[in-house]
């Protein structure tokens, strides 16, 4: 296996780890809304607000692996 062929590999292995931890983050508030304590619910909301100001970090994460194959097979 050539270097670049392996480094693509890495870089589409780290993706779907990052994509699969955002996944779990954005469960994880969503579950925190319909907690019983106000405090844990209000703190979901804030997080869930920032995500929403950066919508493009759902999307980027199906791209990015593409752009970057991309990037490293361009002579």
């Amino acid at each position: 296996m050539t270097t670049k062929i392996k480094n693509i590999t890495e870089i589409r292995q780290l993706d779907t780890v990052r994509d699969e931890s955002y996944r779990a983050l954005q469960f994880t508030v969503r579950a925190a809304k319909h907690r019983r304590a106000a405090d844990v619910q209000a703190a979901a909301g804030e997080v869930e607000k920032v995500m929403r100001r950066y919508p493009e970090l759902a999307v980027q994460s199906n791209i990015s692996a593409a752009h970057l194959n991309n990037f490293i097979t361009v002579k």
